[in-house]
C-alpha cells in the first residue's frame, strides 16, 4: 500500500505544480555589514527582480521630511498581507544611510506632520487593522531623536476619526 501512495503522489506532482505561479527569484541578499544592513541599490534590485509580481503594494516612496529640498526614501524590506516594513534612508553626502528604525506602512499614504525636531518633521503611517471590516487602523508616529528616526507612538484608531482621511479621502467616511 505504501508503494501505491508513493507512485500516486509522484504521478500527481506535475499536475499540482502546474497551478503554481511562476515568480522570479529575488536577487537581493542581506549584506553582512551590521552598520549598514540595507542599501538602496540592493533593495531596488530585489524589487525589480519581483517585477509585476511584487505582492505588497508600492515598494518605494520619496519623502521630504525637512523644509529644504532634500529627499528621503522609504524602501520596503519585508511584506505581509496588509503592508510591510520599510527602511528609511537619509541623505549622507552623495549616498544614503539607513535609519535603524523599521517603518510600518501599508498602501495608504503617510502624513508628514508639522511637529519637528532639529528641522526633521514627525510623520505618521497607517496600517488597516485585521478583523475590523476596514473601519479600524493602526497609527504609527515617528520622530527625530537627535540622530535617527524612532517610533514615538502606536495607537488604534478609526479611519473616519482621523482628520487626515476626513480631508483627503472623504469618500471613505461618506456613509457615516
Amino acid at each position: 500500500m505504501k508503494m501505491t501512495w508513493t507512485v500516486l503522489l509522484l504521478l500527481m506532482a506535475p499536475c499540482l505544480r502546474a497551478a503554481d505561479p511562476v515568480l522570479p527569484e529575488p536577487v537581493w541578499q542581506q549584506p553582512d555589514d551590521p552598520v549598514e544592513p540595507y542599501r538602496v541599490e540592493q533593495l531596488r534590485q530585489w524589487h525589480e527582480a519581483w517585477g509585476k509580481h511584487w505582492p505588497w503594494g508600492q515598494p518605494e516612496y520619496s519623502l521630504h521630511l525637512r523644509d529644504d529640498d532634500s529627499e528621503q526614501l522609504l524602501l520596503m524590506i519585508s511584506g505581509y498581507a496588509r503592508g510591510g516594513e520599510f527602511a528609511l534612508f537619509l541623505p549622507h553626502g552623495h549616498s544614503w544611510i539607513a535609519s535603524t528604525q523599521h517603518i510600518e506602512l501599508a498602501h495608504h499614504p503617510l502624513q508628514v506632520l508639522p511637529a519637528q525636531r532639529e528641522g526633521w518633521h514627525e510623520f505618521e503611517t497607517y496600517v488597516p487593522a485585521w478583523g475590523s471590516g476596514g473601519a479600524e487602523v493602526w497609527v504609527f508616529r515617528y520622530g527625530w531623536s537627535g540622530h535617527d528616526y524612532v517610533q514615538l507612538e502606536q495607537r488604534d484608531s478609526q479611519w473616519c476619526a482621523l482628520r487626515y482621511f476626513q480631508q483627503t479621502m472623504p469618500e471613505l467616511c461618506s456613509g457615516q
